[in-house]
């Protein structure tokens, strides 16, 4: 009986998908990272640069096209806090020297990601498409670490997975626009990309010092502008 299930589950899954062109490829993705956040009620965010690596798996009809596959995606924000500390910086022979004390955080999480995209090419030449869909992320690794300085000294060193808890996975939505570029069977692409978060990033725990006096809570999204290049077979 289970052999029968299994037998047809099959052969009705291959009937499905012969409708479809089945299609490869891999692309890599540098993006702009930003972390958004509120402190008492007040938007601000933290930006970097990073970037994300996967391959992609597409099956394609008439002018649809639907990919899933796998990637790798970096997250980090280094933020450098130069507050004035008049302990360290006011010289009354030099004057102010901001540079001798600051705070500096550093964060970077790592998660493996399964995309599910839809693609609507607009063009009957097919040089341009849509992009809508989303991806869930599981978390690999993460490192958060706070160095303090002072009269240009390390005063401490706090590794912040103490007290900021990560969460395991991710979920976020994705808006693209790409143009590809298609010679016989192989296809490059160009394609700027939109990524937000819709689940928060931390569990618990405060995130950065943006002076000596302020936290910044755990309510953190992204927001994340990538520019993807790749190709497919």
């Amino acid at each position: 009986m289970k052999i029968g299930l299994l037998i047809l589950g099959l052969s009705l899954s291959h009937s499905v998908f012969a409708q479809f062109e089945f299609n490869w490829g891999f692309y890599i993705q540098p993006k702009y990272s930003t972390f958004i956040y509120n402190v008492d009620g007040n938007p601000a965010k933290v930006n970097n640069f990073s970037f994300l690596i996967g391959g992609e798996v597409l099956f394609e009809k008439e002018r649809f096209e639907i990919s899933t596959g796998l990637n790798l995606s970096r997250l980090s924000a280094n933020h450098i806090d130069y507050s004035l500390s008049f302990v360290c910086d006011f010289d009354p022979v030099n004057g102010i020297d901001i540079y001798n004390s600051y705070a500096r955080e550093t964060h970077e999480i790592y998660y493996y990601g399964l995309p599910l995209n839809f693609n609507y090419h607009i063009l009957e030449n097919r040089n341009l498409y849509l992009k809508l869909g989303g991806t869930f992320y599981v978390k690999a690794s993460d490192s958060f670490d706070h160095f303090l300085v002072e009269c240009r000294e390390v005063e401490s060193e706090i590794n912040l997975r103490q007290i900021v808890t990560v969460k395991n996975t991710l979920t976020t939505l994705n808006l693209g626009i790409a143009y590809e570029f298609i010679k016989e069977k192989f296809t490059l692409y160009i394609e700027p990309i939109i990524e937000y978060s819709i689940d928060q990033v931390f569990d618990e725990g405060i995130i950065i010092n943006t002076s000596y006096n302020e936290d910044i809570p755990n309510n953190l999204n992204t927001l994340e502008f990538g520019l993807r290049v790749g190709f497919k077979l």
